[in-house]
């Protein structure tokens, strides 16, 4: 099954029931940054406080979906939101600043080299990238070292 094709099952539903939404995490850098194989997405609701892991059965792709919440980022991320065409679809992409962030926490909980290529493959692509708001995020949530190894990954 084309990428397309399984991001279009989980994401036709929000915009058939109008809910704001932001495609997060992997799938973000593959659409902005370096291709590279994923096999689920993450997606930021403005919903409810529940999150839920969904698996397409006939495909076996997961999503993975996240609530606004009261996460400050969460709600920047889908205020700052921005449409990127993904076949035949218009997909709502998270601001690449917020998939840095992202990464970088996953990088601090688990210590996986892929969030820092990602972070790489963002930089290097992605010229509009704010990196001041990026360094106070940084400092506000103690994420200096994978931020700095993340630049020096490039």
């Amino acid at each position: 099954m084309e990428q397309v094709d399984w991001i279009r099952r989980f994401v036709e539903p929000l915009h058939t029931a109008g809910i704001d939404y932001v495609v997060t995490g992997s799938v973000a850098c593959v659409l902005r940054g370096e291709p590279r194989l994923t096999m689920d997405v993450d997606i930021v609701l403005d919903i409810g406080e529940a999150a839920a892991d969904v698996i397409e059965m006939d495909s076996g792709m997961k999503a993975d979906f996240y609530t606004v919440g009261s996460d400050p980022l969460h709600r920047w991320a889908i205020e700052h939101g921005e449409a990127c065409v993904l076949g035949d679809i218009t997909v709502m992409v998270a601001p690449s600043e917020d998939v840095i962030v992202r990464k970088l926490e996953f990088h601090r909980e688990g210590g996986s080299a892929k969030h820092l290529r990602d972070i790489a493959s963002l930089l290097a692509i992605d010229v509009d990238i704010d990196c001041m708001w990026i360094e106070k995020e940084v400092a506000i949530r103690g994420l200096s070292n994978g931020w700095e190894a993340a630049q020096s990954e490039g």
